[in-house]
This record gives structure tokens, sequence and C-alpha cells, in this order.
């Protein structure tokens, strides 16, 4: 899958560093503020995530995301040596599954680039630039992405069958593309991606849609005045409501009812 940065990809701050472990050398169960991929030279050990084990091995990496809970733990006989890199930054999970790692698929093997990456980013330690670094961390993500398997399709159209269930668990209340991605723990800039791939339109226009949808449903089942739906959609104001109803049926609500029941009225005298 091709590799390509975008003006959403924000890296603010890195981490970084290697240890050779000692036997059922553990760490967690714990939950970080970023993103952290891990490459075994030697040796191997287990990772958990989402109460699923895997054996990662030399040559493999395994991937943390933020705000998820994980543990690994070094083996008893084999325990691993690993590097590893840690992001802080914004957009990134776009970049990451592009790479074929998500939080249901962090396991994979990877290119000899990754460890060439990491091993001059060590090299230079803590004399590295502010610039040097960041470029060594594309340079890293890029090398991710080499050879890397398509992220599952059934796995990204669960995230959009996520949280157009959580649309519409919440469409009484004021719900933006930034709530739905924390609520699904990913990246907006991905959730809007996955949107267009699935459904064909963004994340912000699939929510006009599904809330001007069930708008309709209360002007055509209620005598509720304009205001009430609009509270019942989300919308405070219904000023706002109104314009952004008429900006996609072309009509304000109330004529909008009113031209349904004259077609309603029509019909019955046919």
């Amino acid at each position: 899958m091709p590799f390509a940065i975008t003006s959403d990809v924000k890296i603010n701050r890195l981490q970084y560093g290697e240890e050779a472990c000692a036997p059922c050398h553990f760490f967690g169960p714990h939950i970080l503020s970023h993103w952290l991929v891990h490459y075994v030279r030697s040796g191997r050990g287990i990772f958990r995530i989402h109460e699923n084990e895997y054996e990662v091995h030399a040559g493999e990496v395994f991937f943390i995301p933020p705000y998820v809970s994980t543990y690994y733990e070094a083996d008893r006989d084999d325990p691993w040596d690993y590097q590893w890199l840690g992001i802080y930054g914004s957009g990134l999970a776009e970049i990451y599954a592009s790479a074929g790692l998500s939080e249901h698929t962090p396991v994979r093997a990877v290119s000899p680039a990754v460890p060439r990456v990491l091993d001059a980013l060590l090299k230079q330690g803590e004399n590295v630039r502010p610039c040097g670094a960041v470029s060594l961390a594309y340079a890293f993500l890029e090398a991710l992405s080499e050879n890397a398997p398509p992220p599952p399709a059934n796995e990204s159209k669960a995230y959009v069958e996520h949280a157009e269930d959580y649309l519409q668990r919440f469409i009484y209340k004021k719900v933006t593309v930034a709530d739905i991605a924390a609520h699904l723990n990913i990246d907006r800039s991905y959730l809007t991606s996955l949107f267009k791939k699935h459904r064909g339109i963004s994340t912000q226009q699939y929510i006009l849609k599904v809330k001007m949808e069930a708008a309709c449903g209360y002007l055509l089942a209620t005598d509720y005045d304009v205001a009430r739906i609009a509270r019942s959609v989300g919308y405070d104001d219904p000023f706002v409501f109104s314009h952004a109803f008429k900006t996609l049926y072309g009509e304000s609500p109330t004529a909008w009812r009113k031209a349904q029941k004259v077609k309603s009225i029509f019909n019955l005298s046919l």
C-alpha cells in the first residue's frame, strides 16, 4: 500500500530506546497517551491487547495505540531484545492502518528498513536535532508501510457500523466527528476516509444526512414545532437547524412539511 503524508499528520514529540530484556520481564497492564511500536531484534515474547494474546518473534513489530490497555512479557527461555519508537502527534491512525497495524492487527513482520531507521535514531541518541528526529520518524512510518498487507475490509467496515450505531443512539445530542472518533479511539481523518470508502460521503455529511432524515420522520409523524424537532435531533438553535435542513432539501422544514402533506392528500384523492 502506498505511503502518503497529508497535512493532517502532525508529529510533536518522539520517545525511543532499546532493551535486552531479562527472562519474564513484563510491562503493564498499562495505557499510554501516544503511539508506540516495538521492533523485536531477537528472542520472543507475548503481547496482549483486548484480551487477545499474540506471540511475537524476531523480525516482527507489535503495535500499541493510545488509550488502549496492553501487556507484554519476555519469554522465559528466549527473552526478546527490542527497540521502540513512540510518537506523540495527530493524524497517525490512518498512517499506521496503511502499514497494516491497528489494535485488531497489532503484530506483523516488517522489512529490514525498520530496524535501520531505529538504529539511526539510537546512534544519534539525545544529540539528534529536532528536524532530523522528525525526518527519521517519517522514514520509520514509510519503512513500516513496505510490503504491508491492507487492513481487513471487515475491520474498517466495522468502524463505520459502530459509528452509525453511536450516532443513532445519540441522535438527540449534538454529535461531532471528533465525538465519534473519540468513542471509537481512532483518528478523525481516518474515520472520514472510512466513511468515504464505505458510504461514499464524509463523516460530517453522514451526520447531517442521518439527523435530517430523523427530522423528516418527526415532521411527517408529529405536530411538533420546528424548535422541538430541532432539539430532538441535537440542534439547540432552530435557525441553525432550519438552515441545515434547507441546505439538504432545498426548502425550510415548515415548507417541506406542507409540501409532503399536499402530496399525501393528492395521492389519496387519486
